[in-house]
C-alpha cells in the first residue's frame, strides 16, 4: 500500500491539499476542529496517515502536541520537510505507522485526540475498523476523541457528474460489499467505503457518538478543480452553502467525505 502513496507524495498538495476544493474541503474540518481544540485548552494528538503534513501544521498551530505518523515514507518525508520551513517543528514528532499495527504502536503513550483526515480509514475493511477501535480506545485518555474523516458509499456528486456522462459504473462505484481497486503508475491498493452507522457499529463498544457532519456535500470532489478552474464564484457559493448546511448530519452519508466524531466512554470500575 505505501507504494501507492510514495507515488502520489509529489503530487498530493498540486492535486488536492493547494487546489481550490481542496482548502475548501479541508478549512470544513479545520472549522470543526476549532472548536474542539482551543487556545487555553491544547491537545495531544495522535495523527493517523498524516500524508504531507497539512494537518499537523495547523494541529501544531492550534498549541498541540502531535505525532504525526503515515506509511508512506516519502509522505513523511514531505511532512518533515513541510515542518522544517514553519516554527511549529518542535511540536510534532513524524513516526512510520500502518494503522492496522496501531495496538502494538507506543504502548505507554496516552493521548487526548486520536485524527484522521480525508480517507485515511477507506484504506482497512470494515473488519479491520473494530482492531482499529479498540487499539484507540487503549491509546485515549480519558474522554479521549477519535475524529476520523471518512469516504461513504454514495456520493451525490460523483453519481451525477459520472452518470451524466454515462458512465454509470463510475457512478455507483462506491455502492459495493467489496474493497474497490484503485490503481496509480502500476501500483495497486484497495479502498473500502464506510457508511457513518456501520463505521460507528465498529467503534460502538468503546466510544460514543459525539457528531457528524458533511464534508463536501455542496463542495464538489477534488477531480472536479479542472471543471471549476473559471467558475470560482460557483465555488464560493457552494462553499457558503456547505458552511450554512454542512452541521446538519443528513448529508453525511451522500458526501464527498464525512467527519464523524467519537469520544471515549469512561471506562467501568472492576469489583
Amino acid at each position: 500500500m505505501s507504494v501507492v502513496f510514495d507515488q502520489m507524495a509529489p503530487s498530493y498538495d498540486e492535486v488536492f491539499s493547494s487546489s481550490p476544493i481542496g482548502k475548501m474541503q479541508r478549512d470544513r474540518v479545520w472549522k470543526y476542529m476549532d472548536e474542539v481544540i482551543t487556545s487555553d485548552n491544547p491537545r495531544k494528538v495522535l495523527e493517523l496517515n498524516c500524508g504531507t503534513g497539512e494537518d499537523a501544521i495547523y494541529l501544531a498551530a492550534k498549541g498541540c502536541s502531535v505525532l504525526a505518523t503515515d506509511y508512506s515514507p516519502a509522505m513523511l518525508e514531505a511532512t518533515t520537510s513541510k515542518l522544517a520551513a514553519t516554527e511549529f517543528e518542535g511540536r510534532v514528532r513524524v513516526s512510520e505507522l500502518d494503522i492496522t499495527e496501531l495496538s502494538s504502536f507506543h504502548a505507554d503513550e496516552k493521548f487526548d485526540i486520536v485524527f484522521s483526515n480525508f480517507g485515511g480509514l477507506n484504506c482497512i475493511s470494515r473488519e479491520e475498523l473494530k482492531t482499529l477501535a479498540d487499539a484507540a480506545a487503549e491509546k485515549l485518555n480519558p474522554r479521549g476523541r477519535f475524529i476520523a474523516v471518512v469516504m461513504p458509499k454514495f456520493c451525490m456528486w460523483e453519481f451525477l457528474y459520472f452518470v451524466g456522462r454515462l458512465q454509470f459504473r463510475k457512478g455507483l462505484r462506491r455502492l459495493t460489499a467489496s474493497p474497490v481497486p484503485f490503481e496509480f503508475n502500476g501500483s495497486h491498493i484497495s479502498i473500502s467505503y464506510h457508511n457513518p452507522k456501520p463505521l460507528f457499529s465498529a467503534f460502538s463498544q468503546n466510544f460514543q457518538l459525539k457528531s457528524k457532519a458533511a464534508v463536501g456535500f455542496f463542495i464538489p470532489p477534488s477531480y472536479l478543480n479542472s471543471f471549476f478552474r473559471k467558475k470560482r464564484r460557483w465555488l464560493r457559493s457552494l462553499s457558503k452553502l456547505e458552511n450554512f448546511f454542512g452541521r446538519l448530519s443528513y448529508g453525511a452519508s451522500a458526501a464527498d467525505h464525512y467527519l464523524i466524531d467519537m469520544e471515549l466512554k469512561p471506562r467501568r470500575a472492576t469489583p
